[in-house]
């Protein structure tokens, strides 16, 4: 029972990162535009947020479960986390937008605001680089045993992986920010 309270915490700790950047965003727009602004922007952006949303809460399940493993030094978790830093913050940055004209920015918020999808983009481009980084993490410190779910994910080289998605990356976004507009 100890250890399934154990991976209910770090389920727990990645519902809680989701809904706490699903209520900094809420919470930016309505403030800078209106609640029903809020409203009607997610519902037009939902196939961009609801991944980011996910993938920011899956990160940080799996950050807390890697921080809870005394097998791993403070440098990699602090590396694993700075992906899910950056996910976050590109996920944000469009947001920026809202308050730039307050502050006589009005070229940066049209720049910005032409570009909002590609931040997007690049959030769950991080956000997916992010969790392949942690999981590879986690298979090279062998901090996995036959209960960890999603185990059958560690019989393939995690590392390989994440250096593929890392060169991939390059071209989705220079993709999406020459099509995203």
């Amino acid at each position: 029972m100890k250890r399934n309270n154990r991976a209910m915490t770090f389920v727990l700790h990645g519902a809680l990162a989701s809904a706490a950047l699903f209520m900094v965003y809420f919470l930016i727009v309505s403030v800078a535009q209106g609640t029903s602004h809020a409203f009607s922007q997610f519902a037009s952006l939902w196939y961009f947020m609801t991944p980011l949303i996910i993938g920011f809460g899956f990160q940080m399940a799996l950050f807390s479960y890697i921080h809870n493993m005394t097998a791993v030094s403070a440098k990699s978790v602090a590396a694993a986390g700075g992906v899910s830093t950056v996910s976050m913050v590109a996920c944000c940055a469009h947001h920026v937008t809202d308050v730039l004209p307050l502050m006589g920015l009005t070229a940066v918020t049209l720049f910005l605001g032409k570009y909002q999808a590609f931040f997007i983009v690049l959030g769950i481009v991080s956000s997916v680089i992010g969790t392949l980084f942690m999981l590879s993490l986690i298979q090279e410190k062998r901090l996995y045993n036959a209960k960890t779910p999603f185990r059958s994910l560690f019989r393939h080289n995690i590392t390989e992986i994440r250096n593929f998605a890392l060169v991939a990356a390059v071209p989705v976004l220079i993709v999406a920010f020459l099509l995203i507009k």
